[in-house]
C-alpha cells in the first residue's frame, strides 16, 4: 500500500491533477470540465504521494437514490499497482454511512478486479451508454467496508 495522504482538492491542485489524468492532460475539454466543476462543489479527493497527485476520486454525494456514487478514479499510470485506487476507495467507504455504488464498462478489468476484491458486490449491466461496452455497477455497504 502506498502511504501518501489522502485530503479534499483545491482548485490550486487542477494542473496536479489534470496532469495525473491521461484524458485531461490530452486535452479532453469535457473530462477537465468534469474535474474542475467537481473541485469547486468539494467532491473530489486526492491522493498524494511522493509530493504530488498521484490518484484522486470524484464522489456525487446523495447523487444516486439517495446514495454516493463514486463517478470517477483515477491513478495515474506512474503510480499504478501501489494501491492507491485501494486506498482512494476505502477512504470513501469509511466516510459513508450508507452504500457506495459505483459504475465501470465491462472491458475495465482492473476496475472490476480491485471492486471485487474489495467486497463490491454487483448489481446490474446497463447497455447503450457506451456502444459495445456495457456499464457494471457495484455497491458497498458500510458494513462490508475495510475500517
Amino acid at each position: 500500500m502506498d502511504s501518501g495522504n489522502y485530503r479534499l482538492a483545491k482548485r490550486s491542485d487542477l494542473d496536479a491533477i489534470f496532469d495525473c489524468d491521461p484524458l485531461a492532460s490530452s486535452g479532453d475539454s469535457t473530462r477537465r470540465a468534469q474535474i474542475a466543476t467537481a473541485v469547486d462543489q468539494f467532491q473530489c479527493s486526492l491522493w498524494i504521494g511522493d509530493d504530488q497527485v498521484v490518484g484522486f476520486i470524484i464522489v456525487k454525494a446523495g447523487s444516486f437514490f439517495g446514495r454516493n456514487f463514486v463517478e470517477l478514479l483515477v491513478v495515474a499510470d506512474s503510480a499504478r499497482r501501489r494501491g492507491i485506487g485501494r486506498s482512494l476507495l476505502r477512504a470513501v467507504a469509511k466516510s459513508s454511512t450508507r452504500e457506495v455504488w459505483t459504475s465501470t464498462n465491462e472491458s475495465n478489468l482492473a476496475m472490476r478486479a480491485l471492486l471485487a476484491s474489495e467486497g463490491w458486490q454487483f448489481s446490474g449491466t446497463l447497455h447503450g451508454l457506451d456502444g459495445d461496452d456495457p456499464e457494471l455497477f457495484f455497491f458497498l455497504k458500510p458494513s462490508a467496508s475495510h475500517k
